[in-house]
């Protein structure tokens, strides 16, 4: 792994044991099982997690187990690209925890801004929905959004578009327009749902405006940037804690 300037980081330190996917993994893991585990028992109906079963209908019923499957999976296969060790420090997760609530912080600074600039309001629609059910879509949303939005579409496309180009100026600005065309297309998501038309009405989509656009995009590439600076992980964490800031504090 290099910089942004071609100069190799250094495989030790806290830096770089937060971007290793085996933490990634174990960090996210839990958040996902308290997911999954309670939409098992209360209806927590999630965009992210309905297109990713339809993507992977192919497979028949098992689809709706696929989509923890296929982040630990992806997390795995880098993993092994990668040839990391397989320990995992604790203390490394509780930093990435702090951090997560760290960075969180500038979310609510944009939120903030654009709403005084453009007369919005925050990411997560949740008035007149179960405490319970909007916990579950925080949680899942953090997650399973990082992982389309960040991990795919930003990380995995960035790295497909950048592999081959030598030039660091080159590879600088096809990973900001990456970043800028993820965060829009992070944006339009919340408003025009790729697959799940059926069952988007359940999900109480907010209509379109361009303050929640707007928002939406800013907050897209502050995600974005903590994801290329701080790993997947951490990124999904504060979008986690973002949204749950939201159910309890904000929209109460």
């Amino acid at each position: 792994m290099s910089s942004r300037h071609g100069y190799p980081l250094r495989r030790e330190g806290y830096r770089w044991e937060t971007s290793r996917p085996a933490h990634c993994l174990a960090f996210v893991a839990p958040i996902l099982v308290v997911f999954h585990v309670g939409s098992a028992y209360v209806r927590a109906p999630l965009l992210a997690t309905a297109d990713l079963e339809r993507i992977l209908g192919v497979f028949g019923p098992a689809a709706w187990y696929l989509p923890p499957v296929l982040v630990a999976a992806a997390l795995l296969v880098q993993h092994s690209a990668r040839r990391d060790r397989w320990r995992v420090r604790p203390t490394v997760l509780a930093g990435m925890a702090a951090e997560s609530v760290l960075w969180a912080v500038p979310l609510l600074a944009i939120n903030y801004l654009v709403s005084r600039l453009l007369a919005t309001n925050g990411m997560l629609a949740a008035g007149g929905t179960p405490t319970q059910v909007n916990v579950l879509q925080a949680l899942g949303a953090g997650i399973y959004e990082e992982f389309v939005f960040r991990y795919i579409l930003l990380g995995l496309v960035a790295w497909a578009c950048t592999r081959s180009v030598n030039s660091p100026a080159k590879r600088d600005l096809i990973t900001l327009v990456v970043l800028l065309a993820s965060s829009l297309a992070f944006s339009l998501y919340h408003h025009f749902p790729w697959f799940a038309r059926v069952g988007a009405a359940a999900v109480n989509l907010p209509e379109f405006s361009g303050g929640a656009f707007a928002w939406r995009t800013a907050a897209g590439l502050c995600l974005g940037l903590v994801y290329a600076y701080r790993g997947f992980g951490i990124a999904a964490g504060a979008h986690v804690v973002w949204n749950l800031y939201w159910v309890f504090v904000a929209a109460a």
